[in-house]
C-alpha cells in the first residue's frame, strides 16, 4: 500500500485512511450544517435569548462576575502572601506574618488558608489587626494589596450600583 502526501503536514498511513479521514470531514460538515435541528443546540439557544432580554439575568451575571474577580484576586493575594514569606525571609522564620499565626510547621492548606483569611480581611477592608506584618518586604506587599483593595472596593461598588441602577 501506498502513502499519499496530502501537503497538510499531515500523512495518512495508506490511501484508505486518506478516504477515511475525508469521508468524516463529510459527516462533520452535515452536522455543523444541521445543527440548528439538535435539541441541546435549541435549549442552548433560547437559554441565550432569555439571557439577552431578561435584565435581572444580565445584573446576576454582572454581579458574579465581579464577585468572582474579588475571590480570584483573594486568592492571588493569598498566594503573593506566603511567597512573601518563603522568598523574603532572611533571618528568623519566627519574625514574620507566618511566624506570628504558629502556621510555619503546618501543612500546606492550613497556610494558604490564613493567608487568604488575611488577604479577604484586607481587600474588604474589616482588617482585625490579628495578623500583622512584620518584615519590610512584608509591610510592602501589604501596602500594594490595601491599594489593590481600595481601587477593587470601588469597582464593586460603582458595578453593582450602576447595575441596580438599571434595574
Amino acid at each position: 500500500i501506498k502513502t499519499l502526501d496530502t501537503g497538510t503536514g499531515f500523512e495518512p498511513r495508506s490511501f484508505g485512511a486518506f478516504v477515511n479521514m475525508v469521508l468524516n470531514l463529510g459527516k462533520l460538515l452535515r452536522f455543523f450544517r444541521n445543527v440548528e435541528k439538535h435539541s441541546k443546540v435549541k435549549a442552548l439557544t433560547a437559554f441565550d435569548v432569555w439571557l439577552n432580554r431578561s435584565q435581572y439575568a444580565t445584573a446576576a451575571i454582572r454581579v458574579s462576575k465581579v464577585l468572582l474577580l474579588f475571590i480570584h484576586t483573594a486568592h492571588l493575594w493569598g498566594c503573593i502572601l506566603v511567597l512573601a514569606f518563603d522568598d523574603f525571609t532572611v533571618n528568623d522564620p519566627r519574625e514574620s506574618w507566618l511566624g506570628s499565626q504558629d502556621v510555619i510547621d503546618a501543612d500546606a492548606v492550613h497556610t494558604y488558608f490564613t493567608a487568604l483569611y488575611f488577604s479577604v480581611t484586607t481587600l474588604t477592608t474589616i482588617g482585625y489587626g490579628d495578623i500583622v506584618p512584620i518584615g519590610f518586604w512584608e509591610r510592602n506587599v501589604w501596602i500594594l494589596m490595601g491599594l489593590s483593595g481600595a481601587i477593587m472596593y470601588a469597582g464593586i461598588f460603582g458595578t453593582v450600583t450602576a447595575t441596580l441602577q438599571k434595574l
